[in-house]
């Protein structure tokens, strides 16, 4: 006899540290079945996914800002996702363990990855954070040479910064820079205006809340991943 079942009512017949095996012409109820675990606080599950050319699903492994970043992105572009996260809840490592600060690219190596990247996201992550109502300020930044001995090397950072597409610094003397910040002894500084500061933890509840169409799975660590005949498997403890 043929019964049918709600998917929460199927993910309480699955029990824990089970292997759900996701067929490439039934990936959206079983990503909706797995989100249905996941509800319940399954631990140990094990997902296999098939890699076809109809498959359009993804496993990500932390919660952290890059991690709910690309899941923001993967959901926008409609695909089905699973975020697995070692802790209880989202950021609690890397994450919300730094200075918060909106870099505006000067350091980096010109024409590197990082510089290129650093330049693109800044905007980026100012346009986020005004569309998005994510607490951040445009504070500014200045690089001070306290004796004469250092302009030299100010005035190669400011080179450096240019190159890299950082367009808004200034060279200051020091009358100039204690007029922004009369606590500074200086000879000259660098300003970088685009410098800012930002709320990380509301900036990743901003990335959570617009990927809602994500499983988000918290106490679940990875444990192993290896390649199956028809894909991959994934443990996951808890």
């Amino acid at each position: 006899m043929t019964e049918f079942l709600s998917l929460d009512a199927l993910a309480a017949r699955i029990p824990d540290r089970s292997l759900l095996a996701i067929p490439p012409d039934h990936v959206g109820v079983a990503m909706a079945a797995t989100r249905a675990l996941l509800r319940r606080g399954a631990r140990g599950l094990r997902l296999l996914t098939v890699p076809t050319s109809g498959l359009q699903a993804y496993l990500l492994i932390g919660a952290g800002a890059v991690g709910l970043a690309v899941a923001r992105a993967l959901t926008l572009a409609g695909r089905s996702v699973v975020v697995v996260e070692a802790r209880g809840a989202f950021g609690e490592e890397t994450s919300s363990r730094n200075s918060e600060v909106i870099h505006s690219g000067i350091y980096y190596p010109t024409g590197s990855l990082k510089a290129r990247l650093c330049v693109r996201g800044r905007a980026m992550l100012y346009a986020f954070c005004e569309a998005h109502g994510v607490a951040h300020r445009r504070c500014g930044k200045l690089i001070v040479a306290a004796e004469d001995s250092e302009l030299a090397g100010l005035e190669a950072l400011a080179r450096k910064g240019a190159a890299n597409g950082v367009e808004d610094m200034q060279m200051l003397s020091g009358a100039q820079a204690r007029a922004l910040e009369p606590a500074l002894s200086c000879v000259a500084a660098l300003h970088a205006p685009s410098t800012g500061i930002i709320d990380s933890h509301g900036f990743m509840l901003a990335l959570q809340g617009y990927a809602e169409g994500a499983a988000l799975a918290y106490r679940a660590p990875f444990l192993s991943a290896h390649v199956a005949r028809d894909g991959f498997v994934a443990e996951i403890g808890g």
